[in-house]
Protein backbone atom coordinates (compact mmCIF):
# COMPACT_ATOMS: atom_id res chain seq x y z
CA UNK A 1 0.00 0.00 0.00
CA UNK A 2 1.41 3.35 -1.02
CA UNK A 3 1.58 5.99 1.66
CA UNK A 4 3.09 9.45 1.78
CA UNK A 5 6.09 10.03 4.07
CA UNK A 6 5.60 11.93 7.28
CA UNK A 7 5.47 15.48 5.95
CA UNK A 8 8.11 17.88 7.30
CA UNK A 9 9.74 15.26 9.50
CA UNK A 10 13.52 14.84 9.69
CA UNK A 11 15.38 11.79 11.00
CA UNK A 12 19.09 12.32 11.77
CA UNK A 13 21.28 9.31 12.61
CA UNK A 14 24.38 10.33 14.55
CA UNK A 15 22.51 13.27 15.98
CA UNK A 16 25.04 14.47 18.56
CA UNK A 17 27.76 15.39 16.06
CA UNK A 18 28.31 19.06 15.29
CA UNK A 19 27.13 18.65 11.69
CA UNK A 20 23.98 16.80 12.77
CA UNK A 21 23.17 19.52 15.30
CA UNK A 22 23.46 22.20 12.66
CA UNK A 23 21.16 20.22 10.37
CA UNK A 24 18.64 19.70 13.16
CA UNK A 25 18.65 23.41 14.06
CA UNK A 26 18.20 24.37 10.41
CA UNK A 27 15.14 22.16 9.95
CA UNK A 28 13.68 22.86 13.39
CA UNK A 29 13.82 26.60 12.71
CA UNK A 30 11.62 25.95 9.66
CA UNK A 31 9.00 24.19 11.72
CA UNK A 32 9.97 20.60 11.00
CA UNK A 33 9.47 17.74 13.46
CA UNK A 34 12.88 16.31 14.41
CA UNK A 35 13.83 12.74 15.29
CA UNK A 36 17.31 12.39 16.77
CA UNK A 37 19.02 8.98 16.73
CA UNK A 38 22.33 8.23 18.43
CA UNK A 39 24.08 6.09 20.99
CA UNK A 40 24.58 8.70 23.74
CA UNK A 41 21.16 8.97 25.39
CA UNK A 42 22.13 11.78 27.76
CA UNK A 43 23.55 13.94 24.98
CA UNK A 44 20.53 13.21 22.81
CA UNK A 45 18.27 14.55 25.54
CA UNK A 46 20.35 17.72 25.85
CA UNK A 47 20.25 18.32 22.09
CA UNK A 48 16.51 17.63 22.00
CA UNK A 49 15.90 20.04 24.87
CA UNK A 50 17.95 22.74 23.14
CA UNK A 51 15.97 22.34 19.92
CA UNK A 52 12.65 22.43 21.75
CA UNK A 53 13.53 25.60 23.68
CA UNK A 54 15.13 27.49 20.80
CA UNK A 55 12.64 26.65 18.07
CA UNK A 56 9.57 25.33 19.91
CA UNK A 57 9.99 22.20 17.80
CA UNK A 58 8.61 18.72 18.38
CA UNK A 59 11.64 16.52 19.03
CA UNK A 60 11.82 12.75 19.60
CA UNK A 61 14.87 10.60 20.31
CA UNK A 62 15.84 7.06 19.34
CA UNK A 63 18.70 5.16 20.95
CA UNK A 64 20.82 3.28 18.42
CA UNK A 65 24.37 1.95 18.28
CA UNK A 66 25.31 1.14 14.69
CA UNK A 67 27.92 -1.36 15.89
CA UNK A 68 25.23 -3.49 17.57
CA UNK A 69 22.86 -5.43 15.31
CA UNK A 70 20.14 -5.75 17.94
CA UNK A 71 20.21 -2.00 18.58
CA UNK A 72 19.92 -1.25 14.85
CA UNK A 73 16.97 -3.63 14.43
CA UNK A 74 15.16 -2.12 17.41
CA UNK A 75 15.69 1.41 16.09
CA UNK A 76 14.34 0.42 12.68
CA UNK A 77 11.16 -0.96 14.23
CA UNK A 78 10.70 2.26 16.19
CA UNK A 79 11.05 4.33 13.00
CA UNK A 80 8.60 2.15 11.08
CA UNK A 81 6.02 2.37 13.86
CA UNK A 82 6.07 6.16 13.63
CA UNK A 83 6.04 6.28 9.82
CA UNK A 84 8.83 6.95 7.32
CA UNK A 85 10.15 10.54 7.72
CA UNK A 86 10.24 12.80 4.69
CA UNK A 87 14.01 13.34 5.01
CA UNK A 88 16.51 10.86 6.48
CA UNK A 89 20.15 11.88 6.94
CA UNK A 90 22.94 9.51 8.01
CA UNK A 91 25.70 11.52 9.69
CA UNK A 92 27.08 8.80 11.97
CA UNK A 93 30.56 7.43 11.40
CA UNK A 94 33.80 6.63 13.20
CA UNK A 95 37.48 6.98 12.39
CA UNK A 96 39.06 6.27 15.77
CA UNK A 97 42.06 3.99 15.43
CA UNK A 98 42.37 4.26 11.65
CA UNK A 99 46.17 3.98 11.78
CA UNK A 100 46.07 0.96 14.11
CA UNK A 101 43.23 -0.78 12.25
CA UNK A 102 45.45 -2.73 9.79
CA UNK A 103 47.08 -4.45 12.78
CA UNK A 104 44.06 -4.72 15.09
CA UNK A 105 41.13 -6.90 14.07
CA UNK A 106 38.63 -5.47 16.57
CA UNK A 107 39.32 -1.85 15.54
CA UNK A 108 39.04 -2.77 11.86
CA UNK A 109 35.75 -4.59 12.42
CA UNK A 110 34.39 -1.62 14.35
CA UNK A 111 35.33 0.79 11.54
CA UNK A 112 33.62 -1.41 8.96
CA UNK A 113 30.54 -2.02 11.11
CA UNK A 114 29.83 1.59 12.03
CA UNK A 115 30.71 3.21 8.71
CA UNK A 116 29.12 0.62 6.45
CA UNK A 117 27.49 -2.36 8.17
CA UNK A 118 25.27 -0.40 10.58
CA UNK A 119 23.86 2.15 8.11
CA UNK A 120 23.15 -0.50 5.48
CA UNK A 121 21.50 -2.82 8.00
CA UNK A 122 19.24 0.01 9.12
CA UNK A 123 18.39 0.90 5.53
CA UNK A 124 17.59 -2.73 4.72
CA UNK A 125 15.12 -2.79 7.60
CA UNK A 126 13.49 0.44 6.37
CA UNK A 127 13.50 -0.55 2.70
CA UNK A 128 9.95 -1.93 2.53
CA UNK A 129 8.61 1.23 4.13
CA UNK A 130 10.65 3.46 1.81
CA UNK A 131 9.38 1.74 -1.33
CA UNK A 132 5.82 2.50 -0.28
CA UNK A 133 6.55 6.14 0.64
CA UNK A 134 7.23 8.17 -2.53
CA UNK A 135 8.65 11.60 -1.84
CA UNK A 136 11.21 10.50 0.73
CA UNK A 137 14.79 11.78 0.51
CA UNK A 138 17.69 9.81 2.04
CA UNK A 139 21.14 11.41 2.38
CA UNK A 140 24.34 9.67 3.43
CA UNK A 141 27.22 11.82 4.69
CA UNK A 142 30.25 9.97 3.33
CA UNK A 143 33.81 11.15 2.72
CA UNK A 144 36.30 11.76 -0.05
CA UNK A 145 38.42 9.15 1.77
CA UNK A 146 36.41 6.58 -0.17
CA UNK A 147 37.67 7.87 -3.52
CA UNK A 148 41.15 6.36 -3.15
CA UNK A 149 43.14 4.38 -0.60
CA UNK A 150 45.53 6.21 1.71
CA UNK A 151 47.99 4.31 3.83
CA UNK A 152 46.93 6.20 6.96
CA UNK A 153 43.21 5.36 6.81
CA UNK A 154 42.54 2.87 4.02
CA UNK A 155 40.23 0.66 6.12
CA UNK A 156 38.09 3.67 6.97
CA UNK A 157 38.29 4.65 3.30
CA UNK A 158 37.28 1.13 2.24
CA UNK A 159 34.15 1.38 4.40
CA UNK A 160 33.27 4.75 2.84
CA UNK A 161 33.94 3.41 -0.65
CA UNK A 162 31.59 0.51 0.05
CA UNK A 163 28.99 2.97 1.35
CA UNK A 164 29.30 5.08 -1.80
CA UNK A 165 28.75 2.04 -4.01
CA UNK A 166 25.82 0.96 -1.85
CA UNK A 167 24.26 4.39 -2.31
CA UNK A 168 24.59 4.11 -6.08
CA UNK A 169 22.76 0.79 -6.13
CA UNK A 170 20.15 1.95 -3.62
CA UNK A 171 19.52 5.05 -5.72
CA UNK A 172 18.81 2.90 -8.78
CA UNK A 173 16.62 0.53 -6.78
CA UNK A 174 14.43 3.23 -5.26
CA UNK A 175 14.23 5.54 -8.27
CA UNK A 176 11.08 3.88 -9.74
CA UNK A 177 9.40 4.40 -6.35
CA UNK A 178 10.13 8.15 -6.45
CA UNK A 179 12.53 7.94 -3.49
CA UNK A 180 15.75 9.95 -3.72
CA UNK A 181 19.20 8.93 -2.44
CA UNK A 182 21.95 11.51 -2.08
CA UNK A 183 25.63 10.83 -1.34
CA UNK A 184 27.44 13.70 0.39
CA UNK A 185 31.24 13.56 0.17
CA UNK A 186 32.79 16.02 2.57
CA UNK A 187 36.44 16.92 2.80
CA UNK A 188 38.19 18.46 5.79
CA UNK A 189 35.75 19.89 8.33
CA UNK A 190 36.30 21.89 11.49
CA UNK A 191 34.79 19.54 14.08
CA UNK A 192 35.83 18.37 17.53
CA UNK A 193 37.64 15.39 15.97
CA UNK A 194 39.96 17.83 14.19
CA UNK A 195 40.91 19.83 17.27
CA UNK A 196 44.66 20.27 17.46
CA UNK A 197 45.27 19.31 13.84
CA UNK A 198 46.77 21.67 11.27
CA UNK A 199 43.86 22.65 9.05
CA UNK A 200 44.25 23.28 5.31
CA UNK A 201 43.46 26.72 3.93
CA UNK A 202 40.00 25.72 2.72
CA UNK A 203 38.31 24.24 5.77
CA UNK A 204 34.58 23.60 5.83
CA UNK A 205 32.60 24.57 8.93
CA UNK A 206 29.66 22.43 10.15
CA UNK A 207 27.33 25.40 9.64
CA UNK A 208 28.41 25.83 6.02
CA UNK A 209 28.16 22.09 5.35
CA UNK A 210 24.69 21.85 6.90
CA UNK A 211 23.39 24.69 4.75
CA UNK A 212 24.90 23.16 1.62
CA UNK A 213 23.48 19.71 2.39
CA UNK A 214 20.00 21.06 3.00
CA UNK A 215 20.18 23.11 -0.19
CA UNK A 216 21.24 20.01 -2.13
CA UNK A 217 18.36 17.99 -0.67
CA UNK A 218 15.82 20.66 -1.47
CA UNK A 219 17.02 20.93 -5.04
CA UNK A 220 16.19 17.25 -5.50
CA UNK A 221 19.51 16.38 -7.11
CA UNK A 222 18.39 12.89 -8.09
CA UNK A 223 15.31 14.35 -9.78
CA UNK A 224 13.05 11.41 -9.02
CA UNK A 225 10.98 12.37 -6.00
CA UNK A 226 7.59 14.08 -6.02
CA UNK A 227 7.45 17.85 -5.83
CA UNK A 228 6.20 19.41 -2.63
CA UNK A 229 3.42 21.25 -4.43
CA UNK A 230 0.00 19.74 -3.77
CA UNK A 231 -3.13 19.35 -5.81
CA UNK A 232 -6.59 18.06 -4.95
CA UNK A 233 -7.86 14.66 -5.97
CA UNK A 234 -11.50 13.76 -6.63
CA UNK A 235 -12.13 13.32 -2.91
CA UNK A 236 -10.69 16.73 -2.06
CA UNK A 237 -7.74 15.32 -0.11
CA UNK A 238 -4.35 16.95 -0.54
CA UNK A 239 -1.86 14.75 -2.37
CA UNK A 240 1.57 15.47 -3.76
CA UNK A 241 1.98 15.93 -7.48
CA UNK A 242 4.36 13.40 -8.97
CA UNK A 243 7.48 14.87 -10.46
CA UNK A 244 8.55 13.68 -13.90
CA UNK A 245 11.33 11.17 -13.23
CA UNK A 246 14.89 11.78 -14.29
CA UNK A 247 14.81 9.24 -17.10
CA UNK A 248 11.99 11.08 -18.81
CA UNK A 249 13.78 14.39 -18.43
CA UNK A 250 16.99 12.92 -19.86
CA UNK A 251 15.18 11.56 -22.89
CA UNK A 252 13.65 14.93 -23.63
CA UNK A 253 17.16 16.38 -23.46
CA UNK A 254 18.43 13.77 -25.90
CA UNK A 255 20.46 11.84 -23.31
CA UNK A 256 18.38 8.76 -22.56
CA UNK A 257 21.32 6.76 -21.26
CA UNK A 258 23.01 9.48 -19.24
CA UNK A 259 23.87 8.16 -15.75
CA UNK A 260 22.10 9.89 -12.90
CA UNK A 261 24.64 11.85 -10.84
CA UNK A 262 23.45 12.30 -7.29
CA UNK A 263 26.64 12.88 -5.33
CA UNK A 264 27.42 16.16 -3.65
CA UNK A 265 30.68 17.71 -2.45
CA UNK A 266 31.01 20.94 -0.53
CA UNK A 267 31.81 24.09 -2.47
CA UNK A 268 35.11 24.59 -0.66
CA UNK A 269 36.21 21.09 -1.64
CA UNK A 270 35.42 21.78 -5.30
CA UNK A 271 37.27 25.12 -5.19
CA UNK A 272 40.25 23.42 -3.56
CA UNK A 273 40.40 20.82 -6.35
CA UNK A 274 40.22 23.55 -8.97
CA UNK A 275 43.03 25.57 -7.36
CA UNK A 276 45.34 22.62 -6.81
CA UNK A 277 44.93 21.48 -10.40
CA UNK A 278 46.30 24.84 -11.53
CA UNK A 279 49.12 25.42 -9.04
CA UNK A 280 52.65 25.55 -10.54
CA UNK A 281 54.24 22.13 -10.55
CA UNK A 282 50.91 20.32 -10.33
CA UNK A 283 49.45 18.18 -13.07
CA UNK A 284 46.28 19.69 -14.47
CA UNK A 285 44.83 16.54 -15.99
CA UNK A 286 41.42 15.22 -14.97
CA UNK A 287 42.84 12.66 -12.55
CA UNK A 288 44.82 15.25 -10.61
CA UNK A 289 41.84 17.62 -10.65
CA UNK A 290 39.64 14.88 -9.24
CA UNK A 291 42.05 13.73 -6.57
CA UNK A 292 44.01 16.89 -5.82
CA UNK A 293 43.76 17.97 -2.22
CA UNK A 294 46.16 19.08 0.46
CA UNK A 295 47.97 16.03 1.84
CA UNK A 296 47.69 17.55 5.27
CA UNK A 297 44.01 16.72 5.14
CA UNK A 298 44.49 13.05 4.27
CA UNK A 299 44.15 11.99 7.89
CA UNK A 300 41.58 14.59 8.83
CA UNK A 301 38.44 13.90 6.80
CA UNK A 302 35.16 14.59 8.53
CA UNK A 303 34.31 11.57 10.56
CA UNK A 304 32.45 11.12 13.84
CA UNK A 305 30.65 8.40 15.63
CA UNK A 306 27.59 9.50 17.49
Amino acid sequence: MTQMPKSRTLLVIGATSLLARELAHSYAASGWRIILAGRDDDELKRVASDLSIRHLATVDTISVDLAEEASVDAAALQVLRGGIPQVIIFVAGVSDGSKEAPYNRSIAQNLLAVNYGGPTRLMNALLSGLKSAPGTMVAFVSSVAGDRGRRSNFIYGAAKAALNTYCQGLRALLAPDKVGVLTVKLGYMDTRLAYGAVAPILTCSPTYAAKAIRRAIERRLCGRIPALRARRNVDGAAVRRDHVDAIGRSRRRGAAHRPQYAEFSSGLWRVDRWLRARLPGRRSDARQSHMGRSRRADDCDHRSRE
